[in-house]
């Protein structure tokens, strides 16, 4: 496996976007949040590694569909979050290394 280290920050287009880990969902059942309103990323580093680069893409489908105004559904993000998950995970055998990524405070 390679390892790519993770930016605290991901950046598209004028927006940059703050990426914290964060484990203390309320309700616990959740892998990942984009908060738009304060361009602000969080993922539960509480799942195992190829959910967790899943998540990772998942949320930056995400900020990539709103600054660009492409208004994509959430089944179509899923859908091209596992894709590129796959892609990534099992075909380039890539691990992304979230140590530079801080804890939510």
């Amino acid at each position: 496996m390679r390892k790519i280290k993770v930016k605290p920050f991901v950046e598209i287009g004028c927006h940059k976007y703050s990426l914290f880990l964060d484990k203390e969902q309320s309700d616990h059942s959740w892998d990942g949040t984009t908060l738009h309103d304060k361009e602000k990323i969080s993922i539960n580093p509480d799942q195992p590694k190829v959910r967790l680069t899943t998540c990772y893409l998942h949320e930056v489908v995400h900020l990539i569909s709103r600054v660009s105004a492409l208004e994509l559904p959430e089944d179509t993000v899923w859908r091209l979050s596992e894709g590129l998950g796959e892609v990534f995970v099992r075909n380039l055998e890539v691990e992304l290394d979230f140590s530079e990524v801080p804890n939510a405070k």
